[in-house]
């Protein structure tokens, strides 16, 4: 569908972290097809990727892999079709429960950390963009191997994390090492 017929449900409570998901789709491509309700004719799920692409044409970026052009010129959208809910209510719920499901669903930690680590060796890019915290890689390098997060933490050195200081004398360091593949970021990034 072109890019300007795509209509918004009328209400989503689920808010989106627009540069990170034009980020995505920039490296990526536009892999995950915008859900249609054909009952209403209105977006059940994609809301945040379709802010993206307008945020991405208005701001004259390439065209994403996985669009198209149509014969007008106009971006055209992957849209997935033949789901039509039965009242508004059930709409809603589903706009819900497809934003909830991701959230709840959570992850392996060390299968993560390891896949993280071979990311890091492919492309330190990637891994640069791959959408956690400081904070949040912090949480994962320390539940993932707390014993070596606590040793260097003990001796000044990368454990980091929000209050932690150095001592006296010598300066935080600019970089902090993830224990599993030795990837150095700045704790600073991302924080949320």
């Amino acid at each position: 569908m072109r890019l300007d017929d795509l209509r918004g449900a009328l209400r989503n409570p689920k808010e989106h972290d627009l540069p990170s998901i034009v980020e995505s789709i920039s490296k990526h491509g536009f892999v995950d097809p915008i859900i249609m309700c054909d009952r209403t004719e209105r977006i059940a799920s994609g809301h945040g990727r379709l802010e993206a692409l307008i945020y991405m044409r208005t701001h004259h970026y390439d065209l994403p892999a996985g669009l198209v052009i149509d014969e007008d010129g106009e971006w055209a959208v992957p849209v997935q079709r033949g789901w039509a809910s039965k009242d508004d209510a059930h709409l809603e719920a589903y706009i819900i429960l497809a934003n909830q499901l991701t959230i709840a669903g959570g992850w392996n930690d060390k299968l993560l950390a390891e896949m993280l680590h071979d990311i890091h060796g492919a492309d330190p890019a990637l891994f640069d963009a791959i959408g956690f915290t400081a904070d949040e890689m912090d949480d994962l390098f320390r539940q993932v191997d707390p014993e070596r997060w606590d040793k260097e933490d003990d001796e000044g050195g990368l454990g980091g994390g929000e209050g932690d200081e150095p001592p006296p004398g010598q300066a935080r360091p600019e970089y902090v090492e993830c224990p599993m593949c030795l990837h150095q970021f700045d704790p600073t990034r991302n924080k949320a």
